[in-house]
């Protein structure tokens, strides 16, 4: 695998603009704002992976 085809960006908010939802995005150390329907595009190119941690509570 090449070192330069992929890389991580994380969604690091969520925005209105208007009618238009957005998110925020940290792609490689730079911060973007772009519409929330690019999460949804279908392109064979595109992987969308989900990662969630939760913390238990304590009694």
């Amino acid at each position: 695998m090449r070192e330069d085809n992929w890389h991580w960006v994380t969604v690091s908010g969520y925005t209105e603009n208007g009618n238009e939802k957005q998110v925020i995005l940290s792609n490689c150390g730079e911060r973007q704002v772009r519409p929330a329907t690019l999460l949804f595009d279908r392109n064979p190119g595109n992987t969308l992976r989900l990662l969630y941690f939760k913390v238990p509570a304590h009694e």
